[in-house]
């Protein structure tokens, strides 16, 4: 730490610790872009013309792009199917936080309540600053509104910072819509790549 700025190096290993607690290193071990089979999707047209295997190199396009262009444009997108982009993010550099809406929420709701460990402190500031913030299963967090505002707040002060965020969820927009309302709809409308997985799952 240099005059109360947190060094680079400070800040990733903070993040490796988090990433030890939720075992991501594990995961990404398998689930990432160097992983992907492309011949284990099909090639047969599913939705308006587009294949299953057409789609997951269009999405596997779209965010390579996305974040090999995050120093001079932030990257917004919304997985309705799946995820698996930390490894490639954090292998350019960039300091990338992954969690739960779940977990977000969670931490988000304690600090609200002024019930929060130092380590929950912790977790928020990373989740503020981070260059890529990767929001997993939104809609399992337990849905009320204490949630939901707390949901909506880290979505819009990541827009409103230019700093990259990736939510995925198995949720439909129409879902979304109903759950946690306008304001966050239109959130995901103005600003996020839509990225819908099609055909059946391989997990």
């Amino acid at each position: 730490i240099y005059k109360d700025k947190e060094c680079k190096c400070m800040k990733k290993r903070r993040i490796e610790k988090m990433y030890t607690l939720s075992n991501i290193h594990e995961n990404m071990k398998e689930q990432n872009f160097e992983k992907i089979d492309s011949s284990l999707f099909s090639k047969e047209p599913i939705l308006n013309g587009v294949s299953q295997y057409e789609r997951i190199l269009e999405i596997s396009d779209t965010c390579r792009e996305g974040i090999a262009g995050m120093e001079k444009t932030p990257f917004y997108a919304l997985f309705m199917g799946g995820v698996g982009l930390a490894k490639f993010a954090m292998e350019m550099g960039y300091s990338v936080v992954y969690a739960t809406a779940y977990d977000i929420a969670d931490v988000l709701v304690k600090v609200k309540f002024n019930r929060a460990t130092g380590e929950d402190y912790e977790t928020l500031d990373l989740i503020n600053s981070c260059d890529l913030l990767i929001v997993d299963d939104l809609g399992t967090e337990g849905i009320n509104s204490a949630t939901n505002t707390e949901i909506f707040t880290v979505i819009n002060n990541r827009l409103l910072n230019k700093k990259s965020l990736i939510i995925s969820t198995n949720l439909s927009l129409k879902d979304i819509n109903r759950i946690y309302g306008e304001r966050v709809f239109s959130r995901f409308m103005g600003g996020f790549k839509m990225c819908q997985f099609i055909g059946r799952d391989l997990r």
